[in-house]
């Protein structure tokens, strides 16, 4: 399994970044008690699928999808929401009802070879994330961009993509408007705090009433305009928010993987 058994270390480090993470979102933090666990790993108990949200509560975004049998890391619970990492390696909260505390890892490793088969037959197990509509354009606009100079496009990966995503929310829900977020740090910092494996990376962040409007910016200036053409860059991550303040937020991470 890709996810499960990893180093102490690794764990420790993803706890440290999460417990800030669903800290800084709209509930006070004072509202919930960080509780450590004595096991590690979780299994998904429901009848249908479980979403995953980017923090404890219903009404939070929602960032993925688990379904009855699946197996998760678990690194804390947070009020009655547990913090998790899936094998497609998305992070986030889930209800804590509806997962099942696995004491005997080597039970977890002949159970996920036994469902493995189905798993890869039907898809059911395998919820990578999809593009909303707004998003596929705006991946669209900017492999345009680099098409017409001859570069390769540029390909979505899941984990840089999750962590676009929270940093348009933390932009638009903490009113900043910045490349250091007060709740992650760098970009940087928030792709390693994820586990994101990289080489280097970069970010473009806009404020904008349309998403043409935002990459025509970016275009024109040198420094955004190096990040979208920059023929080292392979994998990418984006995001749209709404905000008050500028119609939209678009956030793009740039990696070398």
């Amino acid at each position: 399994m890709k996810n499960f058994l990893r180093k102490n270390g690794y764990v420790i480090s993803i706890i440290c970044s999460l417990i800030v993470v669903f800290f800084c979102y709209a509930y006070k933090a004072s509202a919930y008690t960080y509780e450590s666990l004595d096991f590690r790993y979780g299994k998904v108990k429901t009848k249908s699928s479980l979403n995953i949200r980017c923090g404890p509560g219903t009404d939070y975004d929602r960032v993925g999808k688990l379904y009855n049998g699946e197996y998760v890391d678990v690194f804390a619970k947070v009020g009655d929401w547990y913090i998790i990492q899936t094998e497609n390696n998305v992070v986030g909260t889930v209800s804590s009802k509806y997962i099942e505390p696995v004491f005997d890892e080597s039970e977890i490793q002949k159970e996920t070879v036994q469902t493995s088969s189905n798993a890869t037959s039907n898809g059911e197990y395998i919820d990578n994330i999809e593009l909303t509509p707004e998003e596929q354009e705006f991946l669209r606009l900017i492999n345009s961009n680099r098409r017409n100079v001859g570069l390769e496009e540029l390909r979505i990966d899941n984990t840089v993509q999750n962590v676009a995503r929270l940093k348009a929310l933390d932009l638009e829900r903490n009113d900043y408007f910045s490349h250091q977020s007060p709740s992650y740090g760098s970009i940087n910092d928030m792709l390693t705090g994820f586990g994101v494996e990289y080489q280097v990376a970069q970010e473009n962040i806009a404020g904008n009433q349309n998403l043409s409007g935002a990459v025509e910016a970016w275009m024109n200036s040198e420094s955004h305009k190096s990040n979208i053409l920059n023929n080292d860059f392979n994998y990418t991550g984006i995001a749209i928010a709404e905000s008050s303040t500028y119609g939209k937020i678009f956030v793009e991470v740039f990696v070398k993987k």
